[in-house]
């Protein structure tokens, strides 16, 4: 029994059980997390790499992460869908990794994850989250949490996503009632039909294109894979998906959602005769097109509720402070979020002598106004953070600008302060704008 114990606590997994060591739940979920390691680690290579990789490859990637926190941290499944990406962001430096102070929680905590951890939950943050952001509808709102379902909303089940990793690295048995544990594989052998670095080798002999046909089962054979039929479902799989995504993207002319028949009329104009998607396969891959300055209703609703996705507030430090970081990419002249307060004429700004921020501001049409910011957080949504009043000032680096632009509100017809991107936008980066004169420090 000590052997086992020993063993285990080295991270070994024990198969072929004569000597009747009991089997522990810890030591299953440190097996799937062994097992897992090599294709998790190949999967963060290709990602940081730019490239892209299946959607189970970053389902099951996203699964890891959180079993990181869960099986090895000890973290409820209520801390994992209340951990928010400001706690990310505010995470310290520490000697033997980084602090993560969890605030989102009933029971406030914090943990400490090493390098390697850190490494995999800021790929996910910066190569996979943005996707499932990318996917989010107008009405939806992420609630700033860290791990996102593929529709953009916060996690429904953690712990059914565990055991889904787990059914995929370790063979699952039936089970009796009220059983919460597997046994361990007789072979010592992953149940998942092949690695990443596997499937890479085979897409790299039959590679996907939008409008080929599958692979053969003796084309599959010949070049290596006699047990072709794992392979072959999963290149169909993709190749619909990548269809899906096609018709999509050609459909997405404005910013509501494609209709059915519109759909239905793309689709039978494509000469697929198999594997051919669905109008639910279609509308399930639709993305949102990015928030542009001819998406006047986007931009209303946007302002009125002070909903900008893919943002988040950071704190720097001294002297520096809080600002603005972006949690997605944005495309050059997309619009980002706005600069919001009361609204007045530029020579009753000039009057105001009040502590606070005047954003002073002329388009090319408009008469010269000015912003008062004085109120913080603002008068009329007090219990949100206004992201443009974060921004930070930088004349050499902006990567954001200022546009004035003309709202149709309810109330009226009002001017609105957008910032704009000036170039493309990676994730991680902070927002800057050149305030210059335009923005007045008063007293």
């Amino acid at each position: 029994m000590k052997l086992c114990d020993h063993l285990r606590s080295r991270g070994l997994l024990i198969f072929n059980n004569s000597l009747g060591c009991p089997t522990a739940q810890p030591t299953h979920r440190s097996g799937v997390l062994v097992l897992a390691k090599p294709d998790i680690q190949h999967i963060r290579q290709k990602l940081m790499g730019s490239d892209t990789v299946p959607h189970t490859a970053a389902t099951t990637f996203r699964h890891y992460c959180q079993a990181i926190l869960m099986w090895r941290h000890q973290l409820t499944a209520s801390a994992v869908k209340t951990f928010c990406v400001n706690d990310w962001l505010d995470r310290k430096s520490v000697a033997s990794g980084v602090c993560i102070q969890l605030n989102g929680s009933r029971t406030k905590r914090s943990i400490i994850l090493t390098g390697e951890e850190e490494e995999f939950l800021e790929c996910y943050l910066l190569k996979l989250r943005p996707l499932s952001l990318r996917r989010q509808d107008q009405d939806s709102d992420d609630k700033g949490r860290f791990f996102l379902g593929d529709s953009g909303l916060p996690l429904c089940n953690p712990s059914g996503d565990l055991r889904r990793l787990r059914d995929k690295y370790l063979q699952p048995v039936s089970e009796g009632p009220g059983a919460d544990s597997v046994s361990d594989p007789p072979t010592g052998q992953a149940s998942a039909s092949m690695s990443m670095q596997e499937w890479d080798a085979f897409m790299k002999a039959f590679p996907m294109s939008l409008h080929g046909n599958a692979p053969s089962r003796d084309k599959c054979v010949e070049a290596g894979y006699p047990r072709y039929r794992p392979y072959y479902v999963k290149w169909r799989d993709l190749q619909l998906r990548q269809r899906a995504s096609y018709m999509s993207r050609s459909l997405s002319k404005t910013s509501g959602r494609p209709h059915k028949a519109s759909i239905q009329s793309a689709l039978d104009k494509e000469s697929w005769t198999t594997n051919r998607p669905l109008v639910h396969d279609v509308l399930k891959a639709w993305v949102p097109p990015e928030r542009q300055l001819k998406d006047t209703w986007s931009i209303l609703t946007s302002v009125m509720k002070q909903k900008w996705k893919g943002l988040a507030i950071k704190d720097f430090g001294m002297p520096k402070g809080k600002g603005v970081v972006a949690v997605m990419p944005f495309s050059k002249e997309v619009v980002i979020c706005d600069y919001h307060d009361t609204v007045t004429s530029e020579a009753e700004g000039k009057q105001k002598r009040q502590s606070g921020f005047l954003f002073f501001i002329k388009g090319k049409e408009t008469k010269a106004l000015c912003i008062e910011a004085k109120a913080s957080p603002c008068t009329c949504h007090p219990s949100l953070v206004i992201y443009g009043r974060m921004i930070n000032h930088s004349k050499q680096l902006p990567n954001v600008k200022p546009h004035l632009h003309r709202i149709d509100f309810p109330d009226g017809p009002q001017e609105a302060v957008l910032f704009i991107a000036k170039r493309d936008i990676r994730p991680g980066e902070e927002l800057l704008c050149d305030y210059s004169v335009t923005r007045a420090v008063v007293n």
